[in-house]
C-alpha cells in the first residue's frame, strides 16, 4: 500500500472519530429539550430555537475553570459532560456535570473531584441567553403555610429565580447560589460537600415556562402546584395617607397549569386590629390554562391596620396568600428640630422617594448614616455619618489608617454630618469585659481625634454603638483616655421577651438606658444615642415580639426614651430583611425581621405605630414618671401644644411577654394577647378626654362625675385631658 494513502486513511478516520465526538446529543421529548455539543448545552423550545446556553463554569476567585469537554448519553433523559479545565490546579481537579432533561425543565448536577481546602466560594455557571428580549429579572418567592398549632401563618422560602423572556416562553432559572453575585452571562453556584461520596455538589435547574405566566404563577409552575395567588394595592407601603383615597385590594388567583382547572373556590377576608371582619369577598371560579381571576375590596382611609388574606382551594388543596394595609391622616409635624424620633437604616424599596416621604410622613429627625443635603430637604431628617472597620484593620499600615480616617471625616463634612459614630458592636465579641477597649481608643479614636482637630473638621464623634449595657466598655474608653473626645455615647438597648419598662439586667430596654446613664454621670456627663433599637417580629420566637407586641413596645420605646432624655432613639430598621437579601424569605433567621414595613415593603402594625407617638410627642416635654395607688398601673406624663399627655398602661400580668421554650406559638396579630382589663379611674379636666391606642386610632370617652373610667392592660394608652 502507498504510505500516503496508509496516512490518508489514518487522517479520514481521525476526522470521522473527531467529527463523532462533536456530534450533537439531544434528550428531551416534552416543552423543552436540550442538546449537547462539547461543553456547550443548549435549552430548546418546543419550536427547535435554542434559548439558553450553559458552557462550563468559571472559577472567579476559584482556581478552576473549563475549557471544552466531551459528552456522553448516560440515560434516555442524560447526558454528562466530563469538562477540561485550565489553571495551576487542573491536575488535581475533575469537573463533569450530569443533565437531565423532563418535561418542562431541565437540571444539572455538578460534580467536583479535588483536594481538601480548593476554594470553591467564586464558583459560576456560564450561561448565556441566546433569545432572550431585555435583561433577567430576579424573583425570590415566598409560600404561604398555616401553622400546625394555631398561630401566625407563616412564609417560607420558596426558591431563588432568575427569569429571562423569550418570546412566548419564560426561562426560570432557580439559584442555589448567592443571587447577589451575577455577572454578565454567569450566575454563583454553591458547592457542598457530599457526604456519601466525599466529592463536592453543586445543582442547577431551568425550566421553560409560558410567558404569559406571573411571577407568582411561574413560582408555583416550577414547583408543580396548580395555583398561585397574590394580593396588591398598587400603593407604596399599601399605606393611604391622604385620609381621603380609599386603597383598592386586589386579590388574583392565577392558573399554573396548561391545562383548564375546574372549579376554584376563591376567598378574600379582610380584618382589623381587633379582629372584626371589615370585608369579605367569595367566588368560585374556573381557569383556563394560563388564566386569572380578581376579587376586590375597597378599604377605607381610616387611621387603622388591616390584615388582608386571599385564598384559592381546588381538589381539597388550599393555597394562600397575605399582606397587610394602614392607613394613618395626614399630619405636618412642627416641631421636628426637637425630636428623638430616628431611622437606623432603610432600603429605597420601592423608590427612594417614596422611602423619602414615608420617613417624612414619619416624623423622622435623624438618620444614623446618610447625607443632610439629600435628607434634610427630602425627609426633613439631619444624617449622622456612620461606618465601622475590624479592631486589627490597617494594623503596621499608619500611613494608609491615616489616608482612610482623613478621607471618612472629609466625607462627613461634606454630607454635613454632625456626627460621626465611628464603628459598631465591637463588644459583642466578649460582653462586660472591656475587651477591645483599648484597641478602639489607642488605634482608632485617638488617630482620629487628632486628624479632626488638625484639619479644622467639624463633624463631630460618638462612640462606636455599643451592643447592650457595656458598661465596662465604657469605663475602659474613659481609662484609655478617650472621654474627652467623644460629643456622645452611641449604643443598642438589646431587648428580649420583655417589655420595654422593663428596668433588669441583661437584655432589657429600660435598664439598659439606665445603668448608661449611671456610668456616664460617674464618668462625666455625655448626650446618650440609641442608634438601634428594636422590635423583632419573628415568627414564633420567644425571645421576640409578635407582631401586635411589637406595635405596642414602638410606643413604650420612644415614650420611655424622651422620658430618659436620649438624644435620638433610632428605630432598626425601616424594612424587614437584610442589604444582602432584599427581599427575602428567612422565618428562621432573626435578621430578616426587624423591620417596621415586611419584606414586600407592606405596613406592618409596627409602622403605624411609629406614627402615632411621634405624633403624640411632637414638641412633647418629659413632666414625670406616674404612680397610682394600684401599684400596678404605670405612666408618663408629658406636656404637649395639645394639652397634657398621659401615656397610661398596666402590669398586673407582669413584663416577662413568653416563656422561652420551642413550643412557643405566636399568636395572629389581630388576636389580643392581654387577658385582663383592669379599670382605672381618673379626674378629668374636661367633659371628656381623647384615647389613642397604638396604632393611633382615636376615640373620645366622656367624664361622669368629673371622672372618666379607663380600662388599662398591658398596651399602652395615650389619652389628653386628664387632670394628675
Amino acid at each position: 500500500m502507498n504510505p500516503m494513502h496508509h496516512v490518508a486513511a489514518i487522517c479520514l478516520a481521525l476526522a470521522t472519530a473527531t467529527l463523532a465526538a462533536d456530534a450533537p446529543l439531544e434528550i428531551g421529548t416534552g416543552v423543552c429539550r436540550l442538546r449537547v455539543t462539547g461543553q456547550e448545552a443548549d435549552l430548546l423550545a418546543p419550536d427547535g430555537r435554542a434559548v439558553l446556553r450553559l458552557s462550563g463554569l468559571k472559577g472567579a476567585w476559584a482556581p478552576f475553570e473549563t475549557d471544552g469537554g466531551s459528552a456522553t448519553r448516560t440515560g434516555a433523559d442524560r447526558i454528562r459532560i466530563d469538562y477540561r479545565l485550565k489553571g495551576a490546579a487542573s491536575a488535581d481537579v475533575a469537573l463533569s456535570a450530569e443533565f437531565a432533561c423532563r418535561e418542562d425543565r431541565v437540571t444539572a448536577v455538578y460534580t467536583l473531584t479535588a483536594p481538601p481546602g480548593l476554594k470553591t466560594g467564586g464558583a459560576m455557571i456560564r450561561r448565556q441567553g441566546l433569545s432572550l428580549r431585555g435583561e433577567s429579572t430576579l424573583l425570590k418567592a415566598g409560600l404561604w403555610q398555616r401553622h400546625a398549632g394555631g398561630g401566625i401563618a407563616v412564609e417560607t422560602n420558596d426558591g431563588v429565580f432568575r427569569r429571562f423572556d423569550s418570546g412566548d416562553f419564560t426561562v426560570l432559572e432557580k439559584i442555589s447560589g448567592n443571587a447577589n453575585w451575577v455577572a454578565e452571562g454567569a450566575q454563583h453556584v454553591a458547592f457542598l460537600p457530599d457526604a456519601q461520596t466525599n466529592r463536592l455538589r453543586a445543582e442547577a435547574s431551568f425550566a421553560l415556562l409560558p410567558a404569559a405566566l406571573n411571577d407568582a404563577a411561574a413560582a408555583a409552575a416550577f414547583h408543580g402546584r396548580p395555583l398561585a395567588v397574590e394580593l396588591t394595592t398598587g400603593r407604596p407601603f399599601n399605606l393611604a395617607t391622604d385620609g381621603v383615597t380609599p386603597l383598592t385590594l386586589t386579590a388574583t388567583v392565577s392558573s399554573a397549569q396548561t391545562g383548564r382547572l375546574g372549579r376554584v373556590a376563591f376567598r378574600l377576608t379582610v380584618r382589623d386590629f381587633d379582629g372584626r371582619v371589615v370585608g369579605e369577598q367569595c367566588q368560585d371560579v374556573a381557569l383556563a390554562a394560563g388564566g386569572q381571576e380578581r376579587l376586590t375590596l375597597s378599604v377605607p382611609p381610616v387611621t387603622g391596620v388591616y390584615f388582608a388574606e386571599a385564598a384559592a382551594t381546588y381538589q381539597g388543596h388550599e393555597y394562600f396568600s397575605r399582606t397587610t394595609l394602614g392607613a394613618v391622616a395626614p399630619y405636618a409635624f412642627a416641631h421636628r428640630e426637637q425630636s428623638i424620633f430616628g431611622i437606623a437604616a432603610s432600603f429605597a424599596l420601592p423608590s427612594r422617594q417614596d422611602v423619602d416621604g414615608l420617613l417624612r410622613r414619619m416624623g423622622v429627625r435623624w438618620v444614623r448614616r446618610g447625607d443632610s443635603r439629600e435628607t434634610l430637604p427630602a425627609v426633613g431628617a439631619v444624617a449622622n455619618g456612620h461606618d465601622n472597620v475590624k479592631p486589627e484593620q490597617f494594623r503596621g499600615e499608619p500611613d494608609k489608617k491615616r489616608d482612610e480616617l482623613l478621607k471618612r471625616l472629609t466625607a462627613c463634612d461634606e454630607r454635613q454630618n454632625p456626627y460621626y459614630e465611628f464603628g459598631n458592636e465591637w463588644n459583642m465579641a466578649a460582653l462586660h469585659t472591656g475587651k477591645f477597649a483599648d484597641t478602639y481608643v489607642n488605634d482608632w479614636l485617638k488617630p482620629l481625634a487628632e486628624i479632626r482637630e488638625t484639619g479644622g473638621f467639624k463633624v463631630e464623634l460618638l462612640s462606636l454603638g455599643l451592643a447592650g449595657a457595656d458598661t465596662a466598655f465604657l469605663k475602659g474608653i474613659h481609662a484609655h483616655g478617650g472621654w474627652p473626645l467623644l460629643a456622645g455615647i452611641a449604643f443598642h438597648p438589646g431587648r428580649g421577651n420583655v417589655t420595654p419598662d422593663y428596668d433588669g439586667r441583661g437584655w432589657t430596654y429600660l435598664g439598659a438606658i439606665r445603668a448608661m446613664k449611671a456610668t456616664v454621670r460617674t464618668l462625666g456627663d455625655k448626650p446618650l444615642w440609641i442608634t438601634e433599637a428594636y422590635a423583632c417580629t419573628q415568627p414564633h420566637s420567644a425571645w421576640h415580639d409578635s407582631v401586635r407586641r411589637a406595635a405596642e413596645n414602638v410606643v413604650l420605646t420612644y415614650v420611655i426614651g424622651l422620658a430618659e432624655g436620649m438624644k435620638a432613639v433610632m428605630f432598626y430598621q425601616l424594612n424587614d430583611g437584610k442589604w444582602s437579601d432584599l427581599g427575602g424569605v428567612n422565618p428562621a433567621d432573626p435578621e430578616y425581621h426587624y423591620g417596621l414595613l415586611d419584606r414586600t415593603g407592606a405596613v406592618k402594625p409596627s409602622l403605624l405605630a411609629y406614627c402615632a407617638v411621634a405624633e403624640a410627642l411632637d414638641g412633647a416635654v418629659f413632666r414625670r414618671y406616674l404612680t397610682f395607688p394600684e401599684g400596678q398601673t404605670k405612666g408618663v406624663l408629658f406636656d404637649t401644644p395639645r394639652g397634657t399627655l398621659a401615656v397610661l398602661w398596666n402590669r398586673t400580668e407582669g413584663y416577662i411577654q413568653s416563656e422561652r421554650k420551642a413550643s412557643y406559638v405566636s399568636p395572629e396579630p389581630w388576636l389580643d394577647h392581654w387577658t385582663q382589663r383592669v379599670p382605672a379611674v381618673f379626674s378629668v379636666a374636661q367633659p371628656q378626654v381623647t384615647v389613642i391606642d397604638c396604632i393611633g386610632r382615636k376615640r373620645t370617652v366622656e367624664a361622669k362625675g368629673g371622672d372618666v373610667t379607663l380600662e388599662l392592660t398591658g398596651a399602652p394608652l395615650l389619652v389628653y385631658g386628664l387632670r394628675l
